[in-house]
């Protein structure tokens, strides 16, 4: 159970990279950043035997790394079209 918690504070710490410029997509942001808050928001009563809060937990993080599978997915995919130069200093 600790471990789906400090995953969910991951996610939650995912919303910092809509700020960034090659950032992920704001979608795939915005759902993990949900996923966390449902996953912390159950956790507390998971670990105290509920059931039906440990299926909601268990499901928020099969769901989330479903999703960071696919982000990857894009990103490779948007990297293979628009290829980002790479910056080589001239030797003087």
């Amino acid at each position: 159970m600790a471990l789906c918690a400090v995953l969910a504070v991951l996610d939650l710490a995912g919303i910092v990279g809509l700020w960034q410029h090659p950032g992920p997509p704001p979608g795939v942001v915005t759902t993990g950043t949900l996923l966390g808050g449902v996953t912390l928001g159950a956790s507390r009563p998971a670990s105290r035997d509920n059931i039906r809060a440990l299926r909601v937990v268990v499901g928020s993080r099969v769901i989330s790394a479903l999703l960071g599978r696919s982000a990857s997915k894009v990103k490779r995919q948007v990297e293979s079209l628009f290829p980002i130069p790479q910056f080589v200093p001239h030797a003087y």
